[in-house]
């Protein structure tokens, strides 16, 4: 076995999530992207007989952003753009040497409102279309 070195661990906390171009990681206090598989197994009556596969892999990316009806903000660009299909790119600053390019539909705004004495915040699911495209950062 050989020892895989050095690990340089990704820290978050210089990011930019960029929507069809427009920078909004500041409005943003999370984002994710997840990929979720399905396990799909079948046995059979001998010993020994058994099949197993995954499914596809679907993603979704996961944000949690501070509520803003500015004309400009993200809240706003989800709740004006639902059921449209907009590209995502993710940008770890810190530490990345890689983009992640996402395509995803906009759903309807989830949440609005929150508690007393905090800012207010909601947290969206995005469904990806297809997967997830890793890049090169830009020189």
């Amino acid at each position: 076995m050989s020892a895989i070195t050095p690990v340089n661990p990704i820290y978050m906390s210089n990011t930019v999530l960029t929507v069809e171009g427009d920078d909004y990681a500041a409005a943003l206090t999370s984002v994710a992207i997840t990929g979720t598989q399905q396990t799909v197994s079948s046995k059979g009556l001998k010993p020994g007989a058994r099949w197993v596969r995954l499914t596809a892999p679907e993603y979704t990316v996961e944000t949690i952003a501070h509520q803003d009806d500015a004309a400009d903000s993200f809240m706003t660009y989800v709740r004006e753009n639902q059921g449209q299909t907009k590209t995502f790119v993710l940008t770890p600053e810190d530490g990345a040497s890689r983009t992640r390019t996402v395509t995803v539909i906009i759903p309807a705004l989830s949440t609005v409102g929150g508690a007393i004495d905090a800012f207010g915040l909601f947290t969206q699911t995005f469904p990806v279309v297809g997967g997830v495209t890793t890049g090169e950062l830009p020189a």
